[in-house]
């Protein structure tokens, strides 16, 4: 399931890193300012007095400006409940690509993401499709971070399914069937697809039409809800069943990804 996110990875991190204004950095303009102050010579001034207070001023902001991005980019958390043949609960933190969206994404964004994958913008938006995805929610171990540390621990991936238009999943609060697992080509439109991991040597698939996902909040700065299935286990004469809850609440400040951030 976690190879599933490279593809859309790579759009999205081309899309954040596009270039433009909205990609620079809203922190570094006033350090550079503070450090402007020269001579006729070209040589950096050593006046003392105000200039020095204004800096200092200036770079205590931009302190307290970094500390208040650093702890809005904290994210959220999302927790994983596992309940029969196998129990377990386990919490992570919001990872930067933990949640797609191509509502919280620029419409620039949008337009460099369809260059990308060459597509027409213009005729996506035209049928109300999506340039990259509604909707996908992960919740697991980091899928970009350090390899060297330990990556294990159950996943689950939440999809809109193809075809699903935007008027199907719109911006806001919503209940959405699970229709099978993210490989079923036959799900419904304006229903969800589910990923589950477990471990590398025991695999599970999700049974269709055995639960929901419920978004209790979603606007430009956060999204929070729920998503049960059940699963059952593969490649086993005597296969483990089991109920999968994961409740999840992301920030869109840190979808990192993402720019149209309210």
């Amino acid at each position: 399931m976690r190879r599933a996110l490279s593809l859309m990875t790579i759009a999205l991190l081309v899309s954040a890193c596009g270039g433009g204004s909205e990609g620079t950095s809203p922190i570094s303009a006033p350090t550079s300012a503070a450090g402007a102050d020269t001579s006729a010579a070209g040589e950096p001034s050593t006046a003392a007095g105000p200039a020095t207070a204004a800096t200092d001023e200036t770079a205590s902001s931009t302190d307290a400006t970094a500390a208040e991005a650093a702890a809005t980019a904290e994210g959220g958390t999302c927790t994983i409940r596992i309940s029969g043949d196998l129990e377990e609960e386990v919490e992570y933190p919001q990872h930067p690509i933990a949640i797609s969206t191509d509502h919280w994404l620029t419409e620039e964004q949008l337009r460099e993401s369809a260059e990308f994958l060459e597509v027409s913008y213009e005729e996506i938006t035209a049928r109300d499709d999506p340039v990259l995805t509604w909707l996908m929610v992960t919740c697991g171990p980091d899928p970009l971070g350090d390899s060297s540390t330990d990556q294990e621990g159950p996943a689950v991936m939440v999809m809109a399914s193809d075809g699903t238009k935007g008027s199907q999943m719109p911006m806001g609060p919503g209940t959405y069937a699970v229709a099978g697992n993210l490989l079923d080509s036959d799900r419904e439109p304006g229903t969800v697809g589910v990923g589950f991991d477990y471990s590398d040597e025991e695999f599970f698939h999700a049974l269709a039409g055995s639960g929901e996902l419920v978004i209790t909040t979603w606007d430009d700065e956060a999204i929070e809800g729920t998503v049960t299935f059940d699963i059952t286990e593969a490649f086993t004469d005597e296969p483990r069943r089991a109920t999968v809850q994961m409740d999840f609440s992301f920030t869109c400040a840190a979808a990192t990804a993402h720019s149209g951030c309210g």
